[in-house]
């Protein structure tokens, strides 16, 4: 049962127990809460967020009475402070995830097809869920959104625009959802031939071959694959076959380019920097990540960019320019990873300086749990940069490379504005245990990165 976070809600239960604690700024915390609703989401959440602080500060309060208290009565308490820092906390979830939708469901910009669609459909594939979805088809193509909430007809303007304004447009309204293995449409009306098309569509918008099914009303289906047509949409290659990998192939030749590069240096070739930072780069994916497909693109690159000219002083003009910018979002990727290592290195050290604080004192296992919050930091500041940029290293096409690449600098814009408003970061940057610097490091690093990406 969800805890009302309401001021009488902990006022009722210390009357009962005949607690007389000093919780002045818990009870503070629950009636700005109280004041608060759904149509201020901003509001609200900052309120939650004071309480979510205000609640472990209690519990350790409550802790050092332990003893006058007695074991039942604080375990009453002591549950009691957890249940409301466990429902503002899933409060907060939910409030920033309905302020999402309704930031969604305001705007029509085409990344609702790709950028903001692409989580959709990776929850959808988790089998856990359905959705709403829309479709616009011709005879050749088609366009599909997928949305959490009912998708209104004014939407029908953003899919003909994806479609090139084509003429014929049909339009399907859709459930979404994972059945049999495979991403279904439950629509309203006869599937055939539709299952290609929305095949097609998936690729071009969030860059996923997937299995596609369609269902109708009569009770046929149309799966993806059945009439044998190509399934890759005009201007996207088809995908390389696999192939195995040839772990030894790769080993020679990485040296034969070590041995250029070696060379090259000697010859002052004015990319020598970016050559040198390619062959390290393809090292740390062959031998770090264990991906050799991927350190084989790595030379790829690392081919090209020495198949320019050499001589000192001469332009690389030769030189494709998609090198340096491959230089440049490897870069931002290992650049990611160890700002989320240092970040992740600071919380240790506060971690471990907080509990050499409280070792041997009777709140110490509180106080153990409450520090398991450190742990949000590195959740907000997750690796999907890093795989997002991986993503856009991996593209064979032009477009989808400048699509991930776009929806690298929405990831970093969110990371910037979590670092910059967030009240339990600003509490961490000012904790009186140890210094850290949270939003000075990802800050600073995600200024960079946005250069090296602009």
């Amino acid at each position: 049962m969800a805890e009302a976070l309401k001021e009488s809600t902990w006022t009722t239960f210390t009357k009962k127990h005949k607690l007389e604690l000093d919780d002045a700024p818990l009870l503070k915390a629950l009636a700005r809460v109280e004041k608060t609703d759904d149509t201020k989401p901003d509001a609200r959440i900052e309120a939650l967020m004071a309480l979510a602080d205000v609640v472990p500060k209690q519990v350790v309060a409550l802790a050092r009475r332990k003893k006058e208290l007695g074991d039942k009565v604080f375990v009453e308490a002591k549950d009691k402070l957890h249940a409301l820092q466990e429902e503002a906390e899933g409060q907060i979830k939910q409030v920033r995830k309905a302020k999402q939708e309704a930031a969604d469901e305001e705007s029509d910009s085409p990344v609702l097809l790709t950028s903001k669609m692409l989580p959709l459909v990776r929850e959808l594939r988790k089998g856990e869920t359905q959705m709403h979805a829309l479709i616009a088809s011709t005879t050749k193509a088609a366009s599909v959104l997928i949305m959490r909430k009912a998708i209104p007809a004014s939407r029908r303007k953003l899919l003909a625009e994806a479609l090139g304004d084509a003429s014929g447009v049909k339009y399907v309204v859709a459930e979404c959802l994972l059945e049999n293995k495979a991403l279904t449409f439950v629509v309203q009306g006869q599937a055939t031939g539709l299952a290609k098309r929305l095949t097609r569509a998936l690729l071009e918008q969030v860059g996923l071959r997937l299995k596609v099914r369609v269902r109708g009303d009569d009770g046929e289906t149309d799966e993806d694959g059945e009439d044998g047509e190509d399934a890759n949409p005009p201007g996207v290659p088809a995908a390389p076959a696999l192939q195995p990998v040839d772990r030894g192939a790769y080993e020679r030749r990485r040296a034969q380019l070590q041995t250029r590069v070696d060379q090259a240096e000697a010859a002052q070739h004015p990319e020598s920097a970016q050559l040198r930072e390619l062959l390290v780069q393809a090292a740390e994916r062959a031998d770090q990540d264990g991906d050799v497909p991927g350190a084989q693109r790595v030379l790829d690159a690392l081919e090209k960019l020495l198949a320019g000219p050499a001589r000192a002083g001469t332009p690389a003009a030769s030189a494709p320019a998609a090198s340096g910018s491959y230089v440049n979002m490897q870069r931002a990727r290992l650049a990611w990873l160890q700002t989320r290592q240092a970040v992740q290195t600071q919380l240790r050290t506060l971690e471990a300086s907080i509990l050499e604080e409280f070792k041997g004192d009777p709140d110490f296992d509180e106080v153990k749990q409450d520090v398991r919050r450190l742990d949000e930091v590195m959740a907000e500041l997750d690796e999907k940069l890093a795989d997002t940029l991986d993503a856009a290293l991996n593209a064979t096409d032009d477009a989808e490379r400048q699509r991930l690449q776009q929806q690298a600098r929405e990831q970093m814009d969110a990371y910037g504005a979590y670092v910059a408003g967030d009240r339990f970061v600003a509490d961490l940057d000012a904790n009186p245990f140890v210094t850290v610097k949270i939003r000075e490091t990802v800050t600073r690093s995600l200024t960079v990165l946005g250069k090296s990406l602009a």
